[in-house]
């Protein structure tokens, strides 16, 4: 009983502290934002390395299109119900310098009505699990119990794939200025690919980092977008900066892939207690 309430504990400190930042406006929707200097990537704690989920076979040689030309891409992640049932993972890496990388990663499954079964991993400890469906959270509390927390966030449907895939994925569900490379088959789905594209002037590895004078950086962000439905089926995005006030480059890593899924259909646990019992 005791080891049951301490994982309870610890599994809703974890999924508090990323309430707090759908709360506070990072969640997925027509009005997710683009990282900027303050916000900056996300900063979690370690995780397992995740395995591989797709394959990319490409069908036509990528074309660049015009240069300066744009396309403005609406809705990316939300789209993906379309297409439901969907196997989603994301993953994130941040590494500074020869220091040991900081990661973080999502896997979970989605169904045509936006309900959600999802894991997430931190650190080398047992993943916390969770459930979204009908608007209402279930988070896993270890014994094959969970906790009942309540209505899910407005606009949270993919918020905890973005959030432990790296905050710069929040912004993929709208983006302003995609520029078309060509056509690639990804995970069976045929997607258009596309480079994006940011103010790198506007983002930071974090507000002290960016407000520093002198930064260096590298930057690469890609999208597969599923040409019948423009849903995200892959994104990835690399990059690394130096400012003169430091020493060591940083990197980051952050990627997402959705595959064919095989629940059709995701209900609501079966043993669910209130903070109350």
């Amino acid at each position: 009983m005791h080891r049951t309430i301490a994982r309870a504990a610890q599994c809703t400190l974890a999924v508090t502290m990323v309430l707090g930042l759908l709360l506070t406006g990072c969640s997925t929707g027509p009005k997710a934002v683009q990282p900027t200097a303050e916000t900056g990537p996300a900063q979690v704690a370690p995780t397992k390395e995740p395995e591989p989920t797709g394959v990319v076979e490409p069908t036509a040689e990528p074309q660049a299109a015009p240069e300066g030309a744009g396309e403005r891409i609406d809705n990316a992640f939300d789209n993906l119900l379309k297409l439901a049932p969907l196997h989603l993972v994301s993953y994130f890496e941040y590494k500074q310098g020869d220091d040991e990388a900081q990661t973080s990663r999502f896997e979970g499954d989605v169904d045509a009505n936006g309900n959600q079964h999802m894991f997430l991993y931190v650190d080398d400890t047992e993943p916390v699990e969770l459930y979204i469906v009908d608007g209402m959270m279930y988070l896993g509390a270890g014994d094959g119990q969970f906790l009942a927390m309540g209505e899910a966030p407005e606009g949270s449907t993919f918020a905890f794939l973005g959030l432990y895939g790296g905050a710069y994925l929040l912004g993929y569900n709208q983006l302003e200025d995609a520029k078309r490379l060509g056509s690639e088959s990804v995970n069976g789905f045929d997607c258009d690919k596309y480079q994006v594209r940011y103010d790198l002037s506007a983002a930071g590895l974090s507000g002290a980092v960016a407000q520093a004078q002198g930064v260096e950086w590298e930057y690469e962000a890609f999208a597969w977008i599923e040409k019948g439905t423009r849903a995200l089926i892959r994104a990835s995005v690399d990059w690394k900066g130096k400012s003169s006030a430091d020493a060591e480059v940083s990197t980051y890593h952050s990627e997402f892939d959705a595959t064919r899924g095989a629940v059709k259909e995701i209900k609501a646990p079966d043993k669910v207690m209130s903070f109350g019992q």
